[in-house]
């Protein structure tokens, strides 16, 4: 269509290029006879429109728009201003311009006018060949998208509507081991092959999850029945670390017991030499006799917190230790210390002397 209105509207420029070289060449051809009044060179100038094919009438006028001389191709009837306003146009005559004025000029002075009026046969002619080619082309595009059509039904359309078939009842049966239909060695071909070589992947993971499934379950058989095994020796494990546990328990609430039953009977006889000792530094005794009346207090005072010690360790093992901070006298505390072994030493041959600064007492 588009090619259609070019060719017209091509065909349309060229009536107008050749109208106009017309009436030019007329115009020129005739000023000389309308300035001088020679109608027969006006006449004659006129009718030399014949020669041009697409030219059916001419008309000369005067300054007053008389008609002066005029020319109508053979087999066109004769110009008739009222009748031509009058006549119905032919409707592809609408859209075509086919005639043209031109004013006759004699040395830039303009001495009358000039109308020619073409015929639209050039344009039908044109038109009609123009719409065959069009007609023959829309007949040949047809039937060749007929046969494209039947083409694309068979290469493409029926294969994709039987794999989409065959997705369907895939989705619904759920049964892998189906295969879509190929057509071609095409496209469509390789998708279907793609299609169940995807189908063959799924079906062999099915398998071997299935294989797995069971593998899985005799595992799992297995590490229940070694677990139970663990579990029952742990069991049996529990059983004896709870045996020995009470033993132990027991045992040291026997330890705990003979400790305080021992401590309270050695206890006694210490508060006894303590008395004792005490009761001798009262009588009339020199240095060293005192010496050793007091180191014996002494010795028997540790023996007794070594005794009120070992009750704490029952206390804690009992759990009702309670600390207490008491002040002491580290001088005192060594002096103590050294008078308990000083002894032994004498016995070794040796002297133990203590030397305390004096800010320290």
């Amino acid at each position: 269509v588009s090619n259609l209105l070019l060719d017209g509207a091509s065909e349309q420029e060229a009536v107008k290029r050749r109208l106009q070289s017309a009436a030019n060449l007329v115009a020129q051809n005739s000023a000389a006879a309308l300035y001088f009044n020679d109608v027969d060179a006006a006449s004659e100038a006129v009718s030399n429109l014949d020669a041009v094919s697409d030219i059916r009438r001419g008309i000369l006028y005067d300054n007053n728009g008389a008609v002066y001389a005029a020319f109508t191709k053979e087999g066109i009837e004769e110009f008739d201003t009222q009748a031509s306003l009058s006549r119905p146009v032919a409707p592809l005559a609408k859209f075509i311009e086919r005639s043209i004025k031109v004013p006759v000029t004699l040395d830039d002075e303009v001495v009358g006018s000039l109308y020619i009026e073409s015929g639209i046969e050039g344009f039908r002619q044109v038109m009609r060949s123009n719409v065959r080619v069009a007609v023959a082309i829309f007949l040949i595009i047809s039937l060749l998208s007929l046969k494209m059509s039947k083409d694309l039904r068979r290469k493409i359309v029926n294969p994709i509507t039987s794999l989409a078939a065959d997705m369907a009842d895939l989705a619904e049966q759920k049964d892998f081991s189906a295969r879509a239909k190929k057509f071609d060695d095409d496209e469509t071909g390789e998708l279907v092959d793609g299609f169940n070589h995807l189908l063959e992947q799924i079906q062999q993971r099915d398998a071997s999850l299935v294989e797995y499934q069971k593998n899985l379950e005799t595992k799992v058989e297995q590490r229940t029945q070694e677990l139970s095994e663990v579990l029952d020796q742990l069991q049996g494990n529990m059983e004896q670390l709870t045996l020995a546990k009470e033993e132990a328990e027991s045992a040291s609430r026997a330890k705990s017991e003979f400790l305080a039953n021992m401590s309270h009977e050695i206890r006694t006889p210490i508060n006894g030499v303590l008395g004792m000792t005490e009761l001798i530094q009262n009588t009339p005794l020199n240095d060293k006799q005192h010496y050793f009346a007091a180191t014996i207090h002494t010795s028997a005072k540790s023996l007794l917190n070594i005794i009120n010690d070992i009750l704490d360790f029952s206390k804690i093992e009992a759990g009702s230790l309670s600390m207490e901070a008491i002040p002491f006298h580290m001088g005192n505390l060594l002096e103590d210390c050294a008078a308990i072994l000083a002894g032994q030493a004498h016995q070794k041959n040796i002297e133990l002397i203590t030397d305390i600064p004096a800010d320290q007492h």
